[in-house]
């Protein structure tokens, strides 16, 4: 009897993920908050291992 590996045909790449972030009122305690939610989802997605940071939209 002969074994063959089939290696899989589907490369493993990662998935790039971007991020939305938004304040519906113009000040400058949201403008931390903006900051906060950008900072927030920056690490959460550069902290998977199978995710490619690709941005964040962000608007005010």
């Amino acid at each position: 009897m002969i074994i063959r590996k089939i290696e899989p045909t589907i490369s493993a790449k990662r998935k790039r993920v971007a991020a939305y972030a938004r304040v519906s009122m113009e000040s400058e305690s949201m403008a931390n908050s903006l900051n906060a939610q950008k900072d927030h989802f920056q690490k959460l997605i550069e902290s998977n291992s199978e995710w490619e940071f690709a941005g964040i939209y962000a608007e005010m």
